[in-house]
C-alpha cells in the first residue's frame, strides 16, 4: 500500500475559517453555495489529493425540510442528492466518507432559506 499523508482540513465553503456548521441559504440549483472544493488530481505532477467528506445536517424548523447536494456537478438529476431533515432531532448523517477529487466543488441549496445548517468534515488522504 502506498504512503501518503492524512491531514483534516476546513471546508472551503465555510467563510468563518473556524469549522463552523455551515448554514444553507440558497433555494435552487443556480444559487447553490460552495460547501467544498477539493484540490486538483495533481499538483506539480507529484501528489494525489483525495478528499472524503462526511456531512450531518441539522434542522432549525418545525417541520421536515429537504437539502439539495450538487456532488461535482450541476446537473440533475446525475450530481443530484437529496435529503429530508426531520426537525427535533440531533443532526443527521447525510454522507459520510464519501470521495470527492480533482478539483471538483460539492454546492447545496435547500427547500427553505436558513433553516437547515451542515457540519462538514473533511479527511484529505494526499498520496505519495
Amino acid at each position: 500500500m502506498a504512503r501518503g499523508q492524512h491531514t483534516i482540513v476546513i471546508p472551503s465553503g465555510d467563510a468563518s475559517g473556524t469549522g463552523k456548521r455551515i448554514l444553507i441559504a440558497p433555494t435552487s440549483n443556480g444559487a447553490a453555495i460552495e460547501v467544498h472544493e477539493s484540490l486538483p488530481t495533481t499538483t506539480g505532477g507529484a501528489y494525489r489529493y483525495f478528499d472524503f467528506i462526511t456531512i450531518t445536517a441539522y434542522n432549525l424548523d418545525t417541520v421536515t425540510r429537504r437539502i439539495y447536494l450538487l456532488w461535482g456537478g450541476t446537473t440533475e438529476p446525475n450530481d443530484l442528492i437529496t435529503v429530508d431533515v426531520p426537525p427535533g432531532v440531533p443532526p443527521v448523517l447525510v454522507i459520510d466518507a464519501d470521495p470527492l477529487t480533482g478539483g471538483a466543488i460539492l454546492k447545496a441549496y435547500a427547500s427553505v432559506a436558513n433553516v437547515i445548517s451542515l457540519g462538514v468534515r473533511v479527511d484529505r488522504f494526499q498520496q505519495a
